[in-house]
């Protein structure tokens, strides 16, 4: 029973970040009425910024302690020199691959239960694209653990 009660707060938490996300950075931005589209050639001609469409995959969403996680960010449809890929929240022990666009971590302990959403954003000689999709993570615990 209290795992789901975890799991439950977690989807809370998580529809908390979605709803508030506009305002503290989380969360993809909708359209704001008076933008411009983008162009055929994938720039919006409004402020001159790449329209860099990514998206993000990550390897396990349900890892247990100890387990190494990998991200994966990727242009969707789209070839573009000088691309450096950013994650997002950039946990202290995430380690990125700016150019390749993948970033990794190891789960810790103090993970088991707690739900971190992840995206990414490119950028190249334009400025950055929108972020991706979201992927969460939350980590169980080992079997046979006690959760905390």
């Amino acid at each position: 029973m209290i795992h789901a009660n975890r799991l439950t707060l977690a989807a809370l938490l998580i529809n908390l970040l979605g709803l508030v996300g506009g305002c503290i950075g989380f969360g993809v931005p909708g359209p704001i009425d008076g933008d411009t589209p983008p162009d055929g050639n994938g720039s919006d001609p409004g402020d001159g910024g790449a329209d860099l469409a990514v998206t993000l995959r990550v390897s396990n969403p349900t890892p247990q302690p100890f387990e190494q996680v990998t991200l994966t960010c990727s242009l969707v449809n789209q070839v573009s020199a000088n691309v450096t890929f950013d994650f997002q929240p950039n946990l202290g022990r995430l380690v990125v691959d700016h150019d390749a666009g993948t970033a990794r971590f190891i789960v810790d302990e103090s993970d088991v239960g707690v739900a971190i959403a992840f995206t990414c954003t490119a950028s190249d000689e334009n400025g950055a694209g929108d972020p991706s999709n979201s992927q969460t993570i939350i980590a169980s615990p080992q079997p046979g653990d006690a959760l905390p």
